[in-house]
């Protein structure tokens, strides 16, 4: 059987698909750097987001990526145990004993079938580390990713915040520059 000549072309063409997009995209959309740095001691209340529209469970699992993300540099970290207003978690973190206050507004938290539809997931979120009683503003990060094209069902949103999260926690601990994952 004689093949055409364009039958490796192909073969060549196909195999190489999922190679193209595979690279996951992060933007920083805005960033305040802290006044100073924080200490291991100081503890870090963390509010549990409500979920993203059509994204079940999404508040639970980006407040736990955000655990994560302190856990190396801080010693004392709790998730809220309530869905109420910042005034009362505020007062809980006053009366816990935490320095602050983590609230977080997730925009969009997109988990999609990639390996399906072709379609990325995508995340944009932004982090406010506040200071109560008032609840003024310690430093605040907002970001916007999208994951890489071939993901062969191997990511979740979740993976796309890790990588913003520990590079924003690095930022508030260690000084270290805050800018887009590579």
């Amino acid at each position: 059987m004689k093949l055409k000549p364009g039958f490796w072309s192909l073969v060549i063409a196909v195999a190489a698909t999922p190679l193209v997009g595979c690279k996951s995209t992060y933007h920083v959309q805005q960033y305040q750097a802290p006044g100073s740095l924080l200490r291991p001691e100081e503890g870090v209340f963390i509010i549990v987001p409500p979920d993203a529209y059509d994204e079940p469970g999404s508040g639970l699992k980006c407040a736990e990526t955000l655990l994560e993300a302190f856990r190396p540099h801080c010693q004392r970290l709790t998730l809220s145990d309530e869905v109420t207003v910042l005034g009362t978690h505020l007062t809980n973190a006053i009366h816990q004993g935490f320095t602050y206050v983590l609230e977080s507004d997730v925009f969009s938290w997109e988990e999609e079938p990639t390996e399906w539809t072709g379609k990325s997931d995508f995340l944009n979120i932004e982090l406010r580390l506040l200071s109560p009683p008032d609840g003024r503003v310690v430093s605040k990060a907002r970001f916007d990713a999208r994951s890489k094209w071939a993901t062969f069902g191997g990511d979740h949103v979740e993976d796309l915040l890790k990588p913003f999260a520990n590079a924003w926690v690095g930022a508030l601990y260690e000084g270290t520059p805050f800018a887009e994952p590579k």
